[in-house]
């Protein structure tokens, strides 16, 4: 399924400083490469460029390769555009420089764009051509930095550890702890709300809260770095409604996705705090995040960015029989004329020319399949009141950021909700084989007949690149944001709606 997403032809043609000669084709490959290895999922190249330099290479889209100088001189390295490195043992990410040296026998770990599926290396001004596609027993790597596969994973058991979980019933807390658990195992400070349990007190009444159902039950998770500036990489909620069992697509999807997104970065130390949330209370109007920020001013003050996760997946490059449009929204803004949810607001203006220039140039992703948009930009606002795509941007979790004028994304799939519900959200149909089958079938799916065997295995890959392609843009803003690539705008001045003050709840 990988070969779903359009392949991106890395070309690299700048010299080393002060070199004339013109680059020369490798002799050839070292007797048994190129080949893949099951054990880490990575293709292996390896050649010679004159008679002492002996460079090896790992490679595969989406996964951390590495360049090794196996011979006895250093030798140069430039990496494909939009390539990241990973230093430190790999617990630091970095640009790389135009000259990279490598000493013998060391190792440069790297990250290529995911879209990237065949990249050139340049050395000491020879151009070398890695290309997994051709090498025999070509398969997707199962070692890429961001798993859908591990997403998928992740739904499987919720699904069957903690069904039902509605604010009052068993396993609304038993989840919770086990959210705590898993972020903790990772390395994670985890902060649960105190009001999400059943049997606990209201809050007080001081507390902005508009009603005490026990929903307002938030496991935020935190990474210290060198700055307390912050960076809320994701959030998603875990909470569903009464009539639903499973709520995989709504929100189980953005849950899975926010706890592989801190899986991921776990291991990094960055100059940004890092937060993740999973949040209650969503499906009774936002009230977990909107009770996280009136009660934490001094975290809401370091946030620089947050990016929501409700309803994703069943996007491109899914479903395989009707692409659908990821759809990625950005506020604070405020309402605008365009029919299309446009804006001319500056601060969704500038988060959205960054949420493109990641789609079309770090992640390498195509705009159009087959002449139909893959990917639509609107303003949180503009896209409520103007009649956007999905007409519910301002109805999630970001709002809660939006509201206080801190700069938030809202990525999603927008066909689900303007389609008239093909996923059957908020009722026992939002299960996981059935977003399986619309991954596959699109609307077309019929949610009452099991999914053929056959067509399994297509449809799940189908979700979990879909999955993969949703967590990429977080992924790369936070690693940019930290690197000083893209400074978001300042909070808001003025808010565009504002959250009533704490006297108006009940």
């Amino acid at each position: 399924m990988r070969a779903a997403l359009a392949c991106v032809l890395l070309l690299f043609v700048a010299f080393l400083a002060g070199c004339a000669q013109v680059a020369q084709t490798p002799t050839k490959f070292t007797t048994g490469y190129p080949r893949y290895e099951e054990a880490n999922g990575l293709y292996h190249f390896e050649f010679t460029t004159g008679s002492d330099k002996l460079v090896h290479a790992d490679f595969a889209p989406g996964a951390v390769g590495k360049v090794w100088n196996k011979g006895t001189t250093p030798f140069h390295v430039t990496f494909p555009p939009h390539a990241l490195l990973l230093e430190n043992g790999n617990t630091s990410i970095a640009l790389p420089t135009a000259d990279q040296t490598i000493a013998p026998g060391a190792r440069q770990y790297w990250l290529a764009a995911p879209s990237t599926q065949i990249a050139e290396l340049q050395v000491d001004g020879t151009s070398f051509r890695l290309d997994p596609l051709t090498a025999a027993g070509y398969q997707k790597s199962t070692t890429q930095i961001l798993s859908g596969e591990n997403a998928y994973a992740l739904e499987q058991i919720q699904e069957a550890q903690f069904p039902h979980r509605t604010p009052g019933m068993p396993n609304y807390a038993a989840s919770q702890q086990y959210f705590k658990t898993y972020f903790e195992g990772l390395g994670y400070s985890v902060e649960v709300d105190p009001f999400g349990t059943d049997g606990l007190p209201c809050p007080p009444a001081a507390v902005p809260v508009r009603t005490c159902l026990s929903a307002v039950a938030n496991i935020v998770a935190t990474k210290p770095g060198r700055s307390a500036k912050t960076l809320f990489v994701a959030g998603g909620h875990y909470d569903m409604v009464p009539a639903t069992t499973h709520a995989a697509f709504d929100d189980t999807s953005g849950v899975v996705t926010t706890m592989e997104l801190a899986r991921v970065l776990a291991p990094f130390q960055l100059e940004h705090t890092l937060k993740f949330a999973l949040w209650g209370g969503e499906e009774s109007g936002t009230l977990g995040s909107e009770f996280w920020v009136h009660t934490h001013p001094e975290a809401v003050a370091n946030v620089e960015t947050y990016w929501n996760l409700d309803v994703v997946g069943m996007s491109w490059p899914a479903p395989v029989l009707r692409k659908s449009p990821v759809v990625i929204a950005a506020g604070p803004d405020l309402p605008s004329s365009g029919q299309d949810g446009s804006t001319s607001d500056p601060i969704s203006q500038s988060l959205l020319g960054w949420a493109r220039l990641l789609q079309k140039e770090w992640l390498g992703y195509p705009d159009q399949v087959d002449g139909q948009p893959m990917f639509r930009y609107e303003g949180v606002e503009s896209g409520e009141f103007a009649g956007g795509y999905a007409g519910v941007n301002d109805q999630s979790d970001h709002a809660s950021f939006t509201k206080v004028g801190i700069p938030a994304y809202f990525i999603f799939n927008g066909d689900t909700l303007k389609e008239n519900n093909p996923v059957g959200i908020h009722s026992n149909k939002d299960t996981l084989d059935n977003i399986t089958k619309v991954a596959y079938y699109g609307k077309d799916a019929n949610l009452d007949e099991p999914l053929d065997a056959a067509i399994f295995p297509i449809a799940k890959a189908a979700l979990v690149e879909s999955w993969e392609a949703t967590m990429f843009f977080p992924f790369y803003a936070t690693v940019l944001q930290d690197l000083g690539v893209y400074s978001p705008p300042a909070p808001a001045a003025v808010l565009p709606l504002g959250i009533p003050p704490a006297a108006s709840f009940t």
